[in-house]
């Protein structure tokens, strides 16, 4: 990555938390060099809509006149504006961006605030790009403190070959379902003898860990 593309990134790092922690509306003044990094962003991407094009107009002729601009971000762009900056970053950053570098749960709070945050989003209907890397963050977070919730995909730790999903936490312990033949089949264990499923094992429904 050039110095100038991490100016860049580090202008969209900053815009991205925003997008998350700020109540909408709300603006931001951005400097000639903010102004330049946005336009920089713009003309990197591999796509174009309405809102590319206008921004691009707008970028451009603050750019050839040195100077910065205002932005109001509310919920008429703010989705369009995040899929822009993360986009275009993750693929200067690599795959890890996502993870490594927006620590939503943090800029939240803590899991319970981010866990709360989610769900008043939900319940309103306001979904947008960002929320599914929240839901992505709260996950990674869980799986790296064996942290578990009803909804999660898990595998037990005797053995077993299946991945089973959790229906019921208490007490220590956990219901679990698998389907057989479109049937249910449920179990009962406890939450230290079970582990978290990875995305590979979630998608082909069983583990994969390789005997050594």
């Amino acid at each position: 990555m050039t110095e100038i593309q991490l100016t860049n990134v580090q202008f969209a790092q900053l815009q991205l938390d925003n997008l998350v922690a700020k109540d909408k509306p709300y603006i931001e003044t951005w400097s000639a060099g903010d102004v330049g990094s946005f336009n920089a962003i713009l003309n990197a991407v591999d796509f174009d809509n309405e809102f590319t094009y206008h921004m691009r107009g707008w970028s451009r002729q603050r750019v050839i006149s040195g100077t910065g601009g205002i932005v109001t971000v509310d919920e008429s762009n703010a989705d369009q504006l995040y899929h822009l900056l993360f986009e275009q970053v993750a693929e200067w950053c690599g795959d890890g961006f996502g993870r490594s570098s927006m620590n939503l749960i943090e800029q939240l709070g803590g899991y319970e605030e981010a866990k709360d945050t989610q769900r008043q989003r939900a319940l309103s209907g306001l979904l947008h790009d960002y929320d599914w890397e929240l839901h992505s963050a709260l996950l990674e977070h869980r799986r790296q403190h064996n942290i578990f919730e009803v909804g999660d995909y898990v595998l037990r730790k005797d053995g077993f070959a299946n991945v089973l999903k959790i229906t019921a936490i208490d007490e220590g312990h956990a219901d679990l379902i698998r389907m057989v033949d479109g049937e249910p089949r449920w179990s009962r264990f406890k939450l230290a003898d079970i582990r978290h499923a990875t995305d590979e094992e979630i998608k082909a429904g069983k583990r994969l860990e390789v005997n050594q």
